[in-house]
């Protein structure tokens, strides 16, 4: 027995000894992974970052950039080919080679706002770093409560301090700053004026010129008019408002009451005459022009006096020559087709030397002189004696008497009273508070 498992053993021993010899194989080398280089050429005024210091072959890398404050980018180049920046990064895919990559910033567009009261006023674009001043006359602000603000300048915020630089970097908005302003006004409470009369508004103030023509406002305008020395001109009768307003809020107020005196009215009457006799709407003040006139009361009927004492005002609009006179006719006589054959003139035209004339039925008499200019009122009056074998004939103007003159009958049969101009140049004369007493 012994001898059977001496022999065995060593073929055991053969046997794997075989085994390992024909299990074993040479080892084996792994191929190394390929990486490329990214070379990054330092912008200026902007940066370029990636995702990556190196990349593998195949595979992919992101280039982000963006320019400093005020900087946009213009280009991006990879490998000396430009590429798109719209989204502010590019990528490269299946990488297979180093990357050298740039890119140029340029100042970029800004957009500066300037508001008032949250409303925007004006936008300018400019590069960043340019002046982007407000261009224009300085803003105003709404006029609210009556209350007035005077511009002090611009703020980057609300109500905040003053800037004096408009040099921007980046989009801004810009706030108007203002200040209140306080002023002081008078002004009469009440006026009473006759037609075709100035009234003084008694204003006065420190508010600018410029608001004030604004602020004066007439309720209705047919009746008065104020003038560039705030003085009222009365129109026609009638009663009115003048405000002085600031926005919707009134801050001083006058009644204007302007009364008419008139209680005989101006009709033409000259048939060769080629003029007009024309009155307001409410018949308060008329003008006449190139025509005689006859007046009548207020019923149509004629004046016929033999004692006159007639007063009114009257208004050149324009100055006018001996030979154009206007003349206030009294003791008058007209023929049955309306001419006159007689009268008392009392004749006057602009100017300051011997332009005041009396003239009988034409020719003149007496002469005086008082200035008279266009554009201003002045108040006349007629007082003549009755009629006799002598009659005194009066005449003032302003309540001056300028002629004093007794002169003889006329003789007429009868005794109207009237008006004559006998201008040629579209000239008138403007009447009112025409009274016969």
């Amino acid at each position: 027995m012994r001898l059977k498992y001496l022999f065995v053993l060593p073929l055991l021993a053969v046997s794997l000894i075989s085994c390992n010899q024909t299990s074993s194989t040479e080892p084996t080398t792994q191929k190394e992974d390929t990486y490329f280089n990214i070379t990054i050429e330092t912008p200026v005024n902007g940066t370029i970052t990636c995702d990556k210091e190196r990349v593998k072959q195949g595979d992919i890398v992101t280039f982000t950039f963006s320019g400093n404050e005020g900087y946009e980018i213009e280009k991006f180049v990879v490998n000396n080919e430009e590429k798109p920046i719209e989204l502010g990064h590019y990528t490269v895919i299946n990488v297979q080679q180093d990357l050298a990559v740039s890119a140029t910033f340029v100042k970029s567009d800004i957009v500066v706002r300037y508001l008032v009261d949250d409303v925007v006023i004006q936008t300018r674009k400019v590069k960043s770093g340019a002046d982007a001043s407000y261009v224009g006359a300085d803003p105003k602000r709404d006029i609210v409560g009556g209350k007035i603000y005077a511009f002090s300048g611009w703020s980057l915020t609300r109500d905040g301090d003053l800037i004096d630089s408009f040099v921007f970097t980046k989009s801004t908005d810009i706030y108007g700053v203002f200040s209140e302003m306080h002023y002081t006004i008078s002004m009469a409470e009440s006026l009473n004026i006759n037609t075709l009369h100035k009234g003084d508004l008694e204003l006065v103030t420190d508010y600018p010129e410029s608001i004030v023509k604004e602020a004066l406002n007439i309720e209705d305008p047919t009746i008065c008019s104020v003038d560039a020395n705030y003085k009222v001109n009365a129109l026609k009768s009638g009663t009115t408002t003048i405000d002085f307003k600031i926005g919707d809020t009134v801050i001083k107020s006058c009644q204007v009451t302007v009364t008419n005196l008139d209680n005989v009215i101006v009709k033409k009457c000259y048939p060769a005459a080629t003029g007009s006799v024309t009155y307001n709407d409410n018949n308060s003040v008329g003008r006449f022009s190139a025509c005689q006139t006859l007046l009548t009361d207020m019923s149509n009927n004629n004046i016929d006096e033999k004692a006159i004492d007639f007063e009114g005002d009257f208004m050149f609009s324009s100055d006018i020559t001996a030979s154009e006179n206007f003349g206030i006719q009294v003791n008058k006589e007209i023929n049955n087709v309306g001419n006159v054959t007689k009268c008392f003139q009392f004749g006057m035209f602009t100017g300051t030397t011997n332009n005041i004339l009396l003239k009988v039925s034409g020719t003149t008499r007496v002469t005086a002189s008082h200035e008279l200019t266009s554009g201003v009122v002045y108040h006349f009056r007629v007082v003549t004696t009755e009629i006799s074998t002598g009659v005194n004939v009066k005449c003032y103007i302003d309540g001056t008497k300028v002629i004093d003159s007794n002169r003889g009958d006329l003789g007429g049969a009868t005794n109207y009273i009237g008006f004559r101009y006998a201008n040629s140049n579209n000239n008138y004369v403007t009447f009112s508070n025409l009274r016969v007493s």
